[in-house]
């Protein structure tokens, strides 16, 4: 009769050959999770108004050094280029762009690696002509 002392058998040599390989993928994958690329790659891209003037724009999210095209609609058309971050962020001020436009108020960024986002305001209340 066994003790219930002994480690012998297949089970239990499998168990203590896979243990050190399962403690070996979670440390990868934890230390992959919390690196820099990990979080930045979780982040959408998104885009803020910060201020209606002049018209400040604040996106976030976007890939580490993103060349990004800015497009704002308002009663004008303008477009701003910047760069993002090494953290994917970046702020944009448009002058002449007015984000109270009675038709109503956008923009958009895109990324040279891909990313995207975009900002909408419904039309106002417009006085009749």
């Amino acid at each position: 009769m066994s003790s219930g002392r002994e480690r012998t058998g297949i089970l239990v040599d499998v168990k203590y050959r896979i243990t050190p390989l399962v403690a070996i993928v979670i440390a990868a994958a934890l230390v992959t999770a919390g690196s820099p690329l990990a979080q930045s790659q979780a982040r959408r891209p998104s885009l803020r108004l910060v201020s209606y003037s002049p018209v400040t724009i604040r996106g976030a999210g976007f890939r580490a050094r993103e060349h990004v095209r800015i497009v704002v609609v308002s009663r004008t058309r303008v477009v701003k280029r910047v760069i993002a971050s090494a953290a994917g962020a970046f702020v944009v001020r448009v002058p002449g762009a007015d984000a109270n436009a009675c038709p109503a108020f956008a923009a958009s960024a895109t990324g040279n690696l891909g990313s995207r986002a975009s900002f909408k305001r419904v039309p106002g209340q417009c006085a009749a002509p």
